[in-house]
């Protein structure tokens, strides 16, 4: 198979298969609303503030520009 870096996501709490009761697993190229909301929860409540100037100056230097803008 290889390597390609590809992130799959895990649904492990599906309904119950007829035939065995077995759970079923869904999966997923995306993550789930919930998981992405919780991640997007622990980014507000752990980010902390930076100084935008100092920003546009770095990616100024590192990002060649063609006429779009960075923020």
């Amino acid at each position: 198979m290889g390597d390609v870096g590809q992130i799959v996501w895990l649904k492990l709490d599906g309904p119950r298969s007829p035939e065995r009761g077995y759970r079923e697993i869904s999966v997923s190229d995306e993550p789930l609303r919930t998981d992405a909301a919780i991640l997007a929860a622990l980014t507000a409540l752990e980010g902390k503030q930076l100084d935008l100037g100092a920003l546009h100056k770095v990616l100024a230097r590192i990002l060649p520009l063609r006429g779009e803008s960075l923020l």
